[in-house]
């Protein structure tokens, strides 16, 4: 018996290190409000005075669009001539608002093209510390200067682009608040001449959340099932009933509110005449050749960064969502204490230990302690249930439900 429950807390801690994983790859990925963005892979290359140009055609507008021209070179010789140390990278250059791609220190001025951004394993390979700010680095042969460092997970280095350099293949587009994503994308490609495969970064960001909830969803969804069950098939009459119906309802709002969930419907998903009986097998259509073409482009160092995340969100929600039926079960008040407190303390070991920018996530802190809770509600209003129906057994008396 005491073999077992060490197992089952194992199990928790496991299933909670999986949830922590899980969170974590996802809120990396909604901190960089990749939400309303869009990117289209152009047909051909084009120069720093094409991002001159369409920036011009937006400041023309009532509410421009922020955007950035970039494109990827990759296996780019890096290397720090005092220390004699190199260092393989890809190499992205940008014409544009940088903050669309990649968060840094420190930003890359728009004027500035004798800087440049590096991440924090090449710094520490180049110049054997993590801040070498101010330093020099050649790279392909031309002199710059460490600006900030990067946060990314692959060598990398970020340079911006003249008028005349060429390269850039991809627009990376945010579209003003309140504009349907796909008609704007499409009005601002349409202005400036731009053909090509549009993406949304946003949607994988949005699936790594939806994944990474998984396990929360299920848990408390089978304490509300529970809950429910419990109530109809109760034999104590109509105050146990909608007691159990109350805490049902408790646990379903706590349950919204934990993966903050929002009640709005992409525009884009709505169609413009009730009557078009085929919008939604269109868009279907659309969704999946849309996301079969991205899986089967090439991919930059930053859309590989964001389907690293994707994957980690979902291996660990599916993991920690299979060891659901392996968590413990409190069975008394002081278990249930006990159990909520551990949660607690995990939590607070996972924010300290594992990612700090965890610190604000609901699911990381009331996951366990609501599971724990809403499984020994259900199994206490059991006991309640059975107590009355056990009596009248004893007593001879005539079973029957009073609702």
């Amino acid at each position: 018996m005491r073999a077992g429950r060490w197992i089952r807390l194992a199990f928790c801690a496991l299933f909670f290190l999986c949830l922590v994983l899980a969170r974590s790859a996802a809120v990396s990925l909604e901190n960089q409000s990749l939400s309303g963005l869009c990117t289209l892979t152009l047909d051909s290359e084009r120069t720093g005075q094409d991002g001159a140009d369409m920036r011009a055609a937006e400041q023309e507008k009532e509410r421009p669009a922020a955007f950035v021209l970039w494109g990827q070179q990759t296996g780019v010789f890096v290397g720090n001539q005092d220390l004699n140390r190199s260092a393989i990278c890809s190499l992205i250059t940008l014409w544009g608002d940088s903050s669309l791609l990649y968060t840094a220190n420190v930003p890359l001025a728009e004027e500035d093209r004798e800087g440049c951004l590096i991440d924090e394993a090449t710094a520490m390979t180049l110049f054997g510390s993590a801040a070498p700010i101010g330093s020099m680095v050649t790279i392909s042969g031309d002199q710059r200067t460490v600006r900030g460092i990067l946060d990314a997970s692959r060598p990398l280095v970020v340079v911006r682009a003249g008028l005349q350099e060429d390269g850039m293949n991809r627009v990376t587009l945010r579209v003003p608040e309140g504009s349907p994503l796909r008609q704007a994308a499409e009005d601002f490609a349409l202005q400036n001449g731009l053909f090509g495969q549009w993406s949304q970064p946003g949607a994988w960001a949005g699936l790594a959340k939806v994944v990474s909830h998984l396990p929360v969803v299920v848990l408390l969804f089978g304490v509300i099932v529970n809950l429910l069950k419990t109530g109809y098939s109760a034999q104590s009459g109509r105050i146990q009933f909608w007691i159990n119906i109350l805490l049902a309802g408790g646990a379903w709002f706590l349950l919204l509110w934990l993966v903050q969930f929002r009640f709005q419907f992409p525009e884009e998903m709505i169609p413009n005449r009730w009557s078009d009986f085929n919008f939604w097998g269109r868009l279907f259509t659309e969704k999946k050749e849309e996301l079969l073409q991205s899986l089967a482009a090439e991919k930059t160092v930053v859309e590989v960064m964001i389907f690293l995340k994707v994957m980690q969100a979902g291996f660990f929600g599916i993991l920690a969502l299979l060891m659901i039926p392996l968590l413990p079960r409190p069975a008394t008040p002081a278990g249930l204490w006990l159990s909520c407190a551990a949660g607690a303390l995990l939590a607070f070991g996972a924010v300290v230990f594992l990612d700090s920018g965890l610190a604000h996530d609901r699911a990381v802190w009331l996951t366990l302690p609501a599971g724990f809770t809403g499984r020994w509600l259900s199994q206490a209003s059991v006991q309640r249930s059975l107590a009355p129906a056990i009596f009248r057994k004893k007593s001879g008396r005539p079973e029957g439900r009073t609702l």
